[in-house]
């Protein structure tokens, strides 16, 4: 149980080093969803208004 926990360590460990890499090298390859900074949602006032 402990080899199998340590290797699902390491493997967790890689590949948040590797995601942090790509993400600060060439984010332009992540997924946007994954790339984070950008809110769903608009701030009051900047929503479209409807044609009169």
């Amino acid at each position: 149980m402990r080899r199998l926990w340590l290797l699902f360590a390491q493997t967790v460990t890689i590949a948040l080093g590797l995601w942090l890499v790509v993400g600060t090298m060439r984010p332009d390859l992540l997924p946007e969803m994954m790339r984070g900074g950008r809110a769903g949602l608009s701030e009051p006032g900047t929503a479209p208004r409807a044609a009169a």
